[in-house]
């Protein structure tokens, strides 16, 4: 709903591009760096509480977006929604892998990767009649009727978790997670833009990284339990997620700019075929779910990523005359890889964590997604720069399709049972072995 709107935004508050990139920008790094944050209170203090904390605060950032008078609120509304959220979203995905059965845990985050990818193909045709006839704020006011609806159902419906026995929060293991990931997301967004600025960010995130390493090994109760990524399954599935989710951004992104730059396609189109290629998605992610439950993460992964470099390769041969349907027949064929695999991934990464560390396994999870959205956002900017041609959306392509032959390997990870690899085999406290809760 929001990219629909930033033209919108751009011509009431008089910014340009760059600027009203923030909008976009500032959501994404703080999304990415508080959700291990926020599920890690989670695993402490209790999901539902978490998630409901966050359904009431991202209701008042809202309220905030709608009525900021000044761009530089607006920013600042945006980063506040985007807390609230990011404490929803592991918190949320922590409930349903505590309650649901284990051989049905498939299927529940197939259908909430289906109603995600629902909302998705639904939220621009939305936000076109709501911009046109109501103005940009209307986006951030429609929060309200839904919160609206969720808040009693989750006080009524959800229930409690187990917490987390032993230790505290760790402080500053939060702290040096979010200044890592935000430097790592700063690095990667300045990349386009060229000069030194990149890789200085980046060498600060890597000394920052290393010294979080260092701080977690000393905590009983870390933050970031860097034992997790002793589970080949665990690190696979959060290295399947990021190459996935920078193959599904990127699509989304330059098909737009190919219809309406090289085809000369109008908006009511564009919208069409958005819908169209989220809702493929939507509804075809409970099947890899079951698929996941029935045969394992690996095979809807694999299955998944064939048919993605499948419909890249297809695109490849997209020109200004391909028609409509062409288009999104070889779209089709992408969108429904996608949908095969985000159920299974993610249920891969939960399974190989024990249960009273859900919440911050997966936030660790969804920030590997969110960095692979940023991700696919800087090889735009960096493969095509401001104007596109039929070079760039080819290059753009072969970047989709590279990210695909890595993803292939990685599938096969998911299979790998638990035994330790490498440094990340190191204690991360002086007596304990192995995950807890976790034998074998």
């Amino acid at each position: 709903m929001i990219a629909v709107a930033l033209p919108a935004l751009m011509a009431a508050f008089g910014v340009g591009v760059a600027g009203v990139s923030w909008i976009v920008t500032v959501y994404l790094v703080t999304m990415a760096g508080l959700q291990p944050v926020a599920g890690k209170l989670g695993d402490l203090y209790g999901h539902r509480r978490l998630f409901l904390i966050g359904c009431g605060g991202l209701a008042s950032a809202s309220v905030a977006c709608a009525l900021a008078p000044t761009f530089p609120l607006l920013v600042a509304g945006r980063a506040l929604q985007a807390v609230f959220a990011a404490t929803m979203a592991p918190n949320g995905a922590a409930i349903i892998r505590h309650r649901a059965l284990p051989d049905s845990r498939g299927r529940a985050f197939g259908w909430l990767a289906g109603w995600m990818t629902f909302g998705a193909a639904i939220g621009p045709a939305m936000a076109g009649v709501l911009v046109h006839r109501l103005g940009w704020a209307s986006i951030f006011w429609v929060n309200l009727p839904v919160l609206a609806l969720v808040i009693p159902l989750a006080f009524r419906m959800l229930p409690e978790t187990p917490r987390q026995s032993g230790g505290g929060f760790d402080g500053g293991g939060a702290i040096l997670l979010t200044l890592t990931l935000t430097g790592g997301v700063v690095a990667l967004a300045g990349v386009a833009n060229g000069g030194s600025g990149p890789l200085i960010a980046a060498g600060i995130s890597i000394l920052l990284g290393l010294t979080l390493y260092e701080w977690e090994r000393r905590q009983s109760s870390p933050m970031i339990d860097f034992r997790l990524f002793r589970h080949p399954a665990f690190a696979g599935a959060s290295a399947a997620v990021m190459l996935t989710n920078l193959a599904m951004y990127t699509t989304l992104l330059l098909v737009p700019l190919f219809m309406a730059g090289l085809q000369g396609r109008g908006a009511t189109a564009i919208g069409w075929v958005l819908v169209v290629y989220s809702g493929l998605m939507s509804l075809v992610s409970p099947l890899g779910g079951y698929l996941s439950d029935r045969l394992g993460p690996v095979g809807p992964v694999v299955a998944g990523t064939v048919l993605l470099l499948a419909g890249t390769g297809l695109l490849l041969q997209a020109d200004a005359r391909m028609s409509l349907l062409t288009l999104i027949v070889f779209l089709a064929l992408g969108a429904a890889g996608l949908g095969l695999q985000m159920a299974a991934q993610q249920s891969a990464a939960l399974e190989s964590a024990p249960a009273e560390m859900a919440g911050a396994a997966n936030g660790v999870w969804a920030t590997a997604r969110y960095l692979g959205s940023i991700a696919g956002t800087v090889l735009l900017g960096v493969l095509v720069g401001d104007t596109l041609d039929s070079t760039g959306f080819r290059n753009m392509l072969y970047a989709v399709s590279a990210a695909c032959c890595v993803l292939l390997p990685v599938g096969t990870v998911l299979r790998l049972s638990g035994r330790p690899i490498g440094l990340l085999a190191a204690k991360v406290t002086p007596t304990s072995e192995g995950l807890p809760g976790q034998s074998g």
